[in-house]
């Protein structure tokens, strides 16, 4: 009677007896809990750092890219023409950002869905799916490349979803222009890095050794203490004979 008093409305009692014991309560600030909504900051790709404006999941915003020797490169959206001189004249950039780009996109099954005018739907951008999926993907169009040119250039194969024993997911995407199969794989930093055996720097495939992933582990431990939470990202070009034990695999 005490709680209907007070306008509460309590499902369970004893929910409100273990609330009442309570003295601390520790919440996030990415606005998850109050918003439902995550947004993509910041991250990393072989020797560039990015960081990612614009606000919840409307796919409008820049990109910034700190090359190594501390310039900058500005994206949005709308650059699909810098992107094609950019692919030119830095490939040493756009080759691992393109790749950033697509594992992020392919390993998603969330949806963007625009404000309409009708009045009892929301005003503002919203997601079908997971918020942090829905977060990859408004990363995605916001990289500066074409979206639905990405998605007539490549089919998918199979998709191994994310389970706790894993901890990744994993899809097989096929380049229809060339028939070469690739692996697109997210999840927890450690565990990506511990599938890997090599890893992209200068644009070059080299052996991932423990001073390489240790460097990385570092930099996603002090974001991880800047309350943000770290995805790590890993893809691979199949060989004819490993395309076609997936074709197998996924055929069973």
């Amino acid at each position: 009677q005490r709680l209907a008093k007070k306008n509460a409305i309590v499902k369970q009692l004893a929910s409100v007896e273990t609330l009442g014991a309570t003295t601390v309560i520790c919440t996030d600030k990415t606005g998850t809990l109050t918003k439902n909504e995550m947004t993509v900051k910041t991250g990393f790709f072989d020797r560039f750092h990015i960081t990612i404006n614009g606000v919840g999941y409307e796919p409008k915003g820049t990109i910034q890219i700190e090359r190594p020797n501390k310039s900058f490169l500005m994206l949005e959206a709308t650059s699909a023409n810098n992107l094609a001189t950019l692919a030119q004249a830095e490939p040493k950039l756009f080759d691992p950002y393109k790749n950033l780009v697509l594992t992020a996109y392919f390993c998603n099954n969330a949806s963007l869905q625009a404000p309409t005018t009708d009045q009892t739907a929301s005003t503002s951008w919203q997601i079908l799916g997971d918020p942090t999926e829905g977060a990859l993907l408004t990363f995605a169009h916001k990289s500066g490349f074409n979206i639905p040119e990405l998605d007539q250039e490549f089919e998918k194969v199979h998709e191994f979803p994310f389970d706790s024993d894993r901890k990744r997911m994993t899809v097989v995407m096929k380049h229809l222009p060339t028939g070469k199969i690739f692996i697109f794989s997210k999840g927890a930093p450690a565990n990506i890095l511990g599938i890997c055996s090599h890893v992209v720097l200068n644009n070059i495939r080299i052996l991932l050794d423990q001073d390489t992933s240790g460097n990385f582990i570092e930099k996603t431990e002090i974001l991880s203490r800047q309350a943000l939470r770290c995805l790590g990202f890993a893809f691979k070009e199949l060989s004819n004979q490993e395309s076609k034990k997936i074709d197998q695999l996924t055929k069973a």
